[in-house]
């Protein structure tokens, strides 16, 4: 079986505390052909996000805005048409989001946490401005609603507001 692996930023023991790692190797080691997919966003990006910190005294990160899905789409798609994969695996919601609906691979995502979850357990987020924080959750939605699309699954916890729904 042949799997696209995207993640955000590096594959290495250091983004997410070594799950993107772990959850790679463990498909590797199960026979699967895992080709990951690095998805590095543009530097103006993280300049923007910092301006806006300087700025105002909200923070936000536009990685979740409509900007930025169109560069994770793009960059998806090209991928997509490199290799004829299997499967799709993705781990958290923003780049499951990005995924074109009729791409006709199953997509499967792992999350440990949401938007509703991180916002009242981590201060970075609790400080995000209303459009972050509603294009983050929105992210969700639409990762949760392309993995069920497509034959796939997501696999963690799914946040409407603060009502939960598990898998």
């Amino acid at each position: 079986m042949k799997i696209l692996f995207i993640l955000e930023g590096d594959l290495d023991v250091r983004n997410w505390s070594g799950t993107t790692l772990s959850l790679y190797n463990v498909l590797s080691d199960h026979g699967m052909k895992v080709s990951p997919l690095e998805i590095h966003l543009p530097k103006y990006i993280r300049a923007i996000n910092k301006w806006k910190r300087k700025v105002s005294n909200r923070s936000g990160d536009l990685s979740r805005g409509r900007l930025c899905m169109d560069y994770r789409r793009n960059r998806i798609q090209k991928a997509l048409c490199q290799d004829d994969f299997d499967a799709i695996f993705c781990v958290g919601s923003i780049d499951a989001s990005a995924i074109p609906e009729n791409c006709g691979i199953p997509v499967y995502y792992y999350t440990d946490g949401t938007m509703a979850i991180m916002k009242g357990y981590y201060s970075e987020f609790s400080n995000w401005d209303f459009q972050t924080l509603k294009d983050a959750e929105d992210a969700e939605l639409i990762a949760a609603t392309n993995a069920q699309k497509t034959g796939g699954r997501y696999t963690g916890h799914q946040s409407v507001g603060s009502r939960f729904v598990y898998p």
